[in-house]
């Protein structure tokens, strides 16, 4: 449906507003590495261009039926781009003349039907939109119940934004989400057994088969408010006790990863940057094969966890809680029928997973761990899996075989 004929209830994640774009600053621009589509009225708007001003714009253009997309230059770039990083067509023409994938990224609004309501994200794959998510010492969180001033704001619906089925499911399942959100942000419970409590509730979710009924949908709610109430309580204090499991995952992961890139015929800078970050994360740990792990280099990790990541995310707990709750707020917990087993929560809880583990083996290569060095890492997966269909695949590959492990042992990768 279309928001500019319908009002929607505006849900605004609380960075937005503060979002502004820092063009040449920003280390890994988005004008690379992925898919650049030009609607209609822009691509109508570079052929008067090159006709009226002499511009050259259509040449970098492959026309599509939905309007053109951008061929990118050998180095997987947009041939647009000046050497300052600077868009050459908002230099020379101005912003107007910008598709509305440029014109909207890292934005995004997703729409759900059911409660007429656009949710307005920021996509953590943009540098400086995770830093202003992820690391801001406020918990993540969406500001409603906007102005008539915001309730024209119009983002386009792009091609990864997500509908909502109109099902009877959606308003409990919007609950389910607010829900988990409250119990990621229980700052008076270690932020270990909160990401622990949320491995419990994943397994549980699965349990449950959300999709079936809303009665299922709200038996599962009810555990999850049981535990909201108890403040965790009923969780064990010392639920996980052993590494190896995030040890021996995580670098497994990373060198199927590292096979996932090489086996692409085209190597973007995406992908580059991702393989360097991988890369430097195993030699931190002195592994050169993930095949031939020894005790050693449990041992490199360990290390690298008390003297770097622990000190670290204790005196910032506000990272991980806000990297979770992104994920929830963008996700929203729907449970699809073809995912089965699968739910959204575990693949959130891998990718987490996954910036925990690396930050280890990265934070030893580079003798430290800071804001700077963990953005690297959240923006640059994010874009990554984003960026690569057959990574998303692996991904649910592998929580398809996680969905099969015992929470004992889940548990375990987030010590």
């Amino acid at each position: 449906m279309d928001g500019m004929t319908r009002r929607y209830k505006l849900e605004l994640l609380n960075s937005y507003e503060n979002f502004k774009c820092i063009g040449s600053d920003c280390d890994f621009t988005c004008c690379s590495s992925w898919q650049i589509d030009i609607d209609k009225p822009t691509h109508e708007k570079y052929i008067q261009s090159d006709k009226q001003q002499g511009t050259r714009l259509t040449e970098h253009l492959i026309a599509t039926d939905a309007g053109a997309t951008i061929r990118l230059n050998e180095r997987g770039e947009c041939p647009l781009i000046q050497e300052d990083g600077l868009c050459s067509v908002v230099c020379q023409l101005d912003e107007t003349y910008l598709g509305n994938h440029c014109t909207v990224y890292p934005r995004m609004r997703l729409d759900y039907n059911q409660s007429a309501t656009s949710r307005i994200m920021l996509s953590i794959s943009c540098q400086e939109a995770s830093r202003l998510t992820v690391f801001n010492p406020e918990p993540v969180r969406l500001v409603r119940d906007f102005s008539e001033q915001h309730s024209a704001l119009q983002i386009p619906l792009l091609a990864d934004s997500y509908h909502a089925s109109d099902n009877r499911h959606e308003g409990l399942l919007h609950t389910i989400t607010e829900n988990f959100v409250k119990l990621i942000q229980l700052r008076s419970v270690p932020m270990k057994k909160r990401l622990a409590t949320v491995i419990f509730l994943t397994d549980q979710a699965q349990q449950y088969q959300l999709n079936e009924s809303i009665e299922h949908c709200q038996a599962f709610n009810n555990e999850v408010v049981a535990l909201l109430k108890s403040q965790l309580t009923t969780i064990p204090d010392d639920i996980a006790t052993d590494r190896y499991n995030q040890f021996d995952l995580v670098t497994r992961i990373s060198r199927l990863l590292l096979k996932t890139i090489q086996a692409q015929p085209i190597i973007y800078p995406v992908d580059h940057k991702v393989s360097q970050l991988i890369t430097q994360s195993l030699q931190g740990l002195a592994i050169e094969d993930a095949n031939h792990l020894n005790g050693q280099h449990y041992q490199n990790y360990l290390d690298a966890g008390q003297r770097y990541v622990t000190p670290y995310l204790d005196r910032n707990p506000h990272i991980m809680e806000n990297l979770v709750g992104y994920h929830l707020l963008k996700g929203n917990l729907l449970f699809p029928a073809e995912q089965n087993r699968m739910s959204p929560l575990l693949l959130i809880m891998l990718y987490v997973l996954l910036i925990i583990g690396l930050s280890h083996g990265y934070a030893r290569y580079h003798g430290t761990l800071d804001d700077e060095k963990l953005n690297e890492l959240i923006f640059s997966l994010h874009r990554f899996i984003d960026h690569s269909q057959g990574t998303q695949t692996f991904l649910a590959g592998v929580c398809e075989k996680l969905s099969a492990t015992s929470p004992e042992q889940m548990y375990t990768f987030f010590d």
